[in-house]
C-alpha cells in the first residue's frame, strides 16, 4: 500500500511540475525593438529594418504612423523604404508580441519607439544672398517668420531669377511676391537651376536691397533664413508641392 501511496505522490508531483513548466513555458517575455541604424540620423529615402526580440515562438504584428502597417503579421522584423515626405514616416513604431490557443490570440505584449525622420535637403546655397533649388519639380515656398526692428522698412518681397521657375500659386507673370500685400505662401515649377533672394523696400534711402544669408544652420531642415543685419530677418520654409 505504501508503494502505491508513494507511486501516485509521485506522478502527481510530476504533474504539478509539468502544469507548471506548461504555465512557464507560454508566458510571453515581451518584445523589445531594435533598429539596425542610428535612430538620431535617420532621413528621407534611407531603408531600416525594424526588429523585436521576444518569446520564442510568439506571433508580431507591426504598426506605423500615419496608417502604415507590415504586409507579414507574424514576422518579427519589418523593413520600411523610406521614400517620398519624411513626416509621413515620422512619428511613434508599434509591435504587438502575441501567442495563439485554439486559432485565436491568446496573450499580448507590445512595444514602441518612436523615430524623427529628417527630410532631404531641397535647396543649397549658391551666393551670399541666394538659394537655390537642388532638382527640378514643383515646390511650395512659406513664409514662417518675419523679425522687424527697423520703423522705416514698408515691404520686402521674395524674387525668382531666371527662366526655370514659374509661377503655379497666385498664378502671376512676375518674378516677385510682394509682402505684405500678397500671401505668404507660393507654388512654383521649377524646370532647372532656380536662385530665389528676398528683397526689401524702405521709405528712405535706397531701396531694392537685398538681404544676405544668414548662416543657413536650418538648412537640413529646409528652413532657410535671410537676414540684412540692419533689423530684418525673414525665414522662408520651402516644402515639394503635393
Amino acid at each position: 500500500m505504501s508503494k502505491i501511496q508513494s507511486f501516485m505522490k509521485g506522478m502527481a508531483a510530476i504533474a504539478l511540475l509539468s502544469g507548471i513548466m506548461s504555465s512557464c513555458s507560454s508566458k510571453l517575455i515581451g518584445p523589445k525593438i531594435s533598429v539596425n541604424h542610428d535612430i538620431k540620423t535617420i532621413q528621407e529615402g534611407d531603408n531600416i529594418t525594424l526588429s523585436a526580440t521576444g518569446t520564442k515562438g510568439a506571433y508580431y504584428k507591426w504598426a506605423g504612423p500615419n496608417g502604415q502597417a507590415s504586409k507579414d503579421s507574424t514576422s518579427n522584423s519589418w523593413s520600411i523604404n523610406m521614400i517620398g515626405d519624411a513626416s509621413q514616416y515620422s512619428g511613434q513604431y508599434k509591435v504587438t508580441e502575441y501567442s495563439l490557443k485554439g486559432g485565436k490570440i491568446d496573450k499580448q505584449a507590445t512595444d514602441t519607439i518612436t523615430i524623427n525622420v529628417k527630410p532631404l535637403p531641397l535647396c543649397t546655397k549658391v551666393s551670399d544672398t541666394r538659394f537655390a533649388f537642388k532638382n527640378a519639380g514643383k515646390y511650395k515656398l512659406t513664409i514662417k517668420d518675419v523679425d522687424i526692428r527697423t520703423t522705416t522698412l514698408t515691404s520686402y518681397s521674395l524674387c525668382l531669377e531666371g527662366d526655370n521657375c514659374i509661377s503655379l500659386t497666385p498664378n502671376s507673370g512676375g518674378k516677385c511676391f510682394n509682402r505684405p500685400s500678397e500671401s505668404n505662401s507660393f507654388e512654383i515649377n521649377c524646370s532647372g537651376n532656380c536662385p530665389f533672394a528676398i528683397v526689401m523696400t524702405e521709405l528712405h534711402g535706397p531701396g531694392g536691397e537685398t538681404l544676405a544669408l544668414d548662416n543657413s544652420e536650418d538648412i537640413a531642415n529646409n528652413t532657410l533664413t535671410f537676414d540684412n543685419g540692419k533689423g530684418l530677418k525673414v525665414k522662408v520654409k520651402v516644402e515639394k508641392a503635393r
